[in-house]
């Protein structure tokens, strides 16, 4: 190893300029990437999997070595054009095995990412996207939900109807009842024919207190009706509450998930340039 003062020794390499297209209707991707390859060549010619590989435009080379500088003899194949014709056949293949294009993807949305887009930016980019499917899930699902509300809805009303109809005929019933039970006691503290008359009105005060008793029965089924459509009412909201929560998290740009689509190049656009001996410290 030379100290850093030293002039630099020179080792030989191979250098191709690439241009490839990435088409892939369905993710909705045609593009053309330019990459430069460097790779060390030895006597059997350059190892492509050893490549550094830059984007266009690639190294800046220098236009002349330095002063000084050593150069090692470079296998004689990087004379024969016959050699560099099979070593761009090679590269071409490298391209087309390796060098495919890692896409950023949201499966639910159909969308992906252009080439090189990070993630957060990509997930910006869904936002919208998103709110717009979020919006429409949830109004569909208020009106799934709409109908069966106003269905429940409609029931308490009636339901409460009824409890008013129920408690006003007990409150009726119930006074009439005590009307009857004070008039049969009165006409029991007379002799005669009132004792008489008094036993039947016993007879039917007992009757009324009867229907009174029903009459409670029944504004307490009424009730106990009418809080059974309120628990329907508040389980369904609930249930409805929950599925908004769920759609807004499932649609939440920063939670949705991503995929990475490969995308390989067209083998037929692929086109190697410049293929050239290029000297590297």
């Amino acid at each position: 190893m030379s100290s850093s003062g030293d002039p630099p020794h020179y080792q030989p390499n191979i250098g191709a300029r690439v241009r490839a297209r990435y088409a892939d209707a369905k993710a909705g991707l045609d593009t053309w990437q330019t990459t430069y390859y460097l790779a060390p060549v030895g006597k059997d010619g350059p190892d492509w999997s050893q490549a550094e590989v830059t984007p266009e435009p690639g190294p800046d080379f220098a236009r002349e070595p330095a002063v000084g500088a050593t150069f090692a003899d470079p296998p004689a194949s990087v004379l024969s054009t016959r050699s560099h014709r099979s070593w761009s056949k090679a590269l071409e293949d490298h391209v087309y095995r390796n060098a495919a294009l890692d896409l950023l993807a949201c499966a639910s949305l159909k969308l992906t990412a252009a080439p090189g887009t990070p993630e957060g930016e990509f997930r910006a980019q869904l936002g919208l996207a998103l709110r717009e499917k979020r919006d429409d899930a949830v109004a569909a699902l208020r009106k799934k939900y709409g109908s069966k509300l106003a269905t429940l809805e409609d029931r308490e009303r009636r339901a409460e109807q009824k409890v008013e109809r129920e408690q006003a005929q007990a409150s009726n019933q119930t006074l009439s009842s005590a009307l009857s039970v004070g008039g049969s006691l009165l006409g029991a503290l007379f002799g005669g024919g009132r004792r008489r008359a008094s036993a039947s009105k016993v007879s039917t005060a007992a009757r009324s207190v009867g229907r009174a008793s029903k009459e409670r029965s029944d504004v307490a089924h009424a009730e106990a009706d009418a809080r059974a459509v309120r628990e329907q009412i508040e389980t369904l909201n609930a249930e409805l509450e929950a599925e908004v929560a769920r759609i807004e998290s499932e649609y939440d740009p920063h939670s949705v998930r991503l995929d990475t689509v490969s995308v390989k190049p067209r083998k037929a656009d692929i086109a190697v340039e410049d293929l050239a001996l290029v000297w590297s410290a």
